[in-house]
């Protein structure tokens, strides 16, 4: 991949630093130099190269095991990091540097399904998209399930996954009826208070807009509806 780095087409040079950051735990430790020298010269500034530089600057951070790159996250006690790998998110313990992809299913049909996750491969990470508990080693994650749904997974040290499914969500919205396709219905991770984590939740087309909040108890390990609002807009 080395060489492939100095290519003239910078998708191949973006797929090369890709490449080796994702086998950042095959290279040996007296080589990381020379790899971390040669990505160096991917870190562009201009925006035609935006993504190159966003994946020479995710090689780096594995290789050198440094994730103050803002294609990491790191949890508040650093213990756990994130960043993104086949579409899912990719989890480091930094204690042990073993990796977990998140939510990932060895008969997932990447080729025909949406990628679990909103995050664009070559972007950075935001706290949009992942949202770490300020005290507790616990996670939030906003994943689309299809173009049309977006929902929020939890995890959580010692006690894995847990996806919020859309079946489950109209649940809370609506317990004795349903939200027929094509309505979009999507969620926005808002904040942490406490063991609560309060997601917004939107769905419907105008003139009748539904919006809710929702949160989940990392205590209680379950969800439950705060509140549900319908919004009518007419014409002028």
């Amino acid at each position: 991949m080395v060489p492939l780095l100095s290519d003239e087409g910078n998708s191949i040079r973006r797929l090369a630093a890709r490449a080796i950051g994702s086998r950042w735990w095959q290279i040996p430790k007296e080589k990381t130099e020379s790899y971390v020298s040669a990505l160096q010269h991917n870190l562009r500034s201009e925006l035609d190269y935006e993504h190159e530089t966003h994946m020479a600057e995710r090689a780096i951070g594995l290789l050198t095991k440094k994730y103050d790159s803002k294609m990491f996250s790191r949890n508040p006690n650093s213990r756990w990091v994130i960043y993104e790998r086949y579409s899912f998110p990719c989890l480091i313990d930094t204690t042990t540097y073993t990796e977990e992809l998140i939510g990932w299913s060895p008969v997932s049909k990447r080729d025909v399904e949406v990628p679990p996750w909103v995050f664009v491969g070559n972007s950075p990470i935001n706290q949009h998209e992942a949202l770490w508990h300020p005290s507790k080693e616990a996670l939030a994650l906003r994943v689309a399930t299809s173009r049309r749904v977006t929902n929020v997974w939890i995890w959580e040290h010692k006690y894995g996954l847990q996806k919020l499914s859309r079946s489950e969500l109209i649940k809370l919205l609506q317990p004795k009826g349903k939200i027929d396709e094509p309505n979009p219905l999507t969620t926005e991770i808002k904040e942490w208070k406490g063991d609560d984590l309060f997601v917004s939740v939107g769905w419907g087309f105008e003139p009748v807009i539904g919006k809710a909040v929702v949160a989940w108890n990392l205590s209680q390990h379950k969800w439950r509806a705060i509140s549900i609002a319908y919004q009518r807009k007419f014409d002028e």
